[in-house]
């Protein structure tokens, strides 16, 4: 078998972003006390494409002002005269820049299915995708 590095990529990114979805909705489902009656599937993808496409827009200015943070904290290691060349450094950066931007599609789709009122969305863009999930 091959090693999950050497699959196509596009094979890797369907795998993690599955995961990534499924871990998210098991996680609001064990809030709402899972399994939740009240947060179907359906619901749950729907305000998880909400979220995504609120917070596409914004990927690339979180990922920049994470690599500013990074960047400050690379600084004050050279400052102290702390190496800077370490893997678990190089690890941080890499993956508070990568993954950083996509904690807040997690954060916004729970905040959406955790809300009481999770029915009431006025935003015309959280209309119009809520009645193409439905189509």
């Amino acid at each position: 078998l091959p090693r999950f590095g050497e699959l196509p990529l596009s094979l890797r990114i369907c795998t993690q972003a599955s995961v990534y979805f499924a871990t998210s909705y098991i996680d609001i489902c064990r809030r709402l006390k899972y399994p939740s009656p009240s947060l179907t599937l359906r619901e749950f993808s729907v305000e998880f494409l909400i979220a995504t496409v609120q917070t596409a827009a914004l990927f690339p200015m979180v990922a920049v002002a994470a690599a500013t943070v990074m960047i400050a904290v690379v600084l004050l290691f050279d400052i102290l005269r702390i190496p800077t060349n370490t893997p678990w450094l190089n690890a941080t950066v890499y993956y508070s820049i990568m993954y950083l931007p996509w904690s807040l599609v997690y954060w916004l789709s729970k905040r959406a299915c955790l809300s009481p009122s999770r029915s009431s969305h006025t935003n015309p863009i959280d209309k119009m995708l809520r009645f193409i999930a439905r189509a």
